[in-house]
């Protein structure tokens, strides 16, 4: 069963560009926050997924709204996934910044259309 947490707060950082690359990162869950499901997410919660994850050579999708508002279709790629003292954090890039599309992603990652970071997740038996 896949569970949706509530975006957390965000800090975007962009690449030196100020992100014309479509370079982004921040914060995919923060580490002992409850968030709006009433879901807690302690520190260790993602080791299996991405040692399992990295193993297989994949990476993860940036999807919009998880993937709901605008299909499955991936606007990106995160690059790098790792958990931190703090939470999960992520490290991405936008794609088709050539086109007018990556353009528009981006430009909504500036003006705040996109306010912060969400997970979708799935809770190993025993785990709850």
């Amino acid at each position: 069963m896949l569970r949706s947490a509530t975006a957390v707060p965000v800090e975007w950082k962009f690449a030196s560009t100020g992100g014309a690359d479509g370079e982004i990162e921040g914060y995919g869950a923060v580490f002992n926050n409850v968030d709006g499901g009433g879901d807690l997410i302690l520190p260790g919660a993602f080791k299996q997924c991405l040692k399992q994850r990295k193993t297989r050579g994949g990476s993860f999708p940036i999807l919009v709204q998880h993937g709901f508002a605008e299909g499955f279709d991936p606007v990106g790629r995160w690059t790098d996934v790792a958990e931190d003292s703090k939470g999960l954090h992520v490290r991405g890039r936008l794609s088709g910044m050539d086109t007018e599309r990556g353009k528009f992603n981006l430009a909504r990652v500036k003006d705040g259309t996109f306010g912060g970071l969400s997970i979708g997740y799935g809770v190993l038996p025993g785990h709850v």
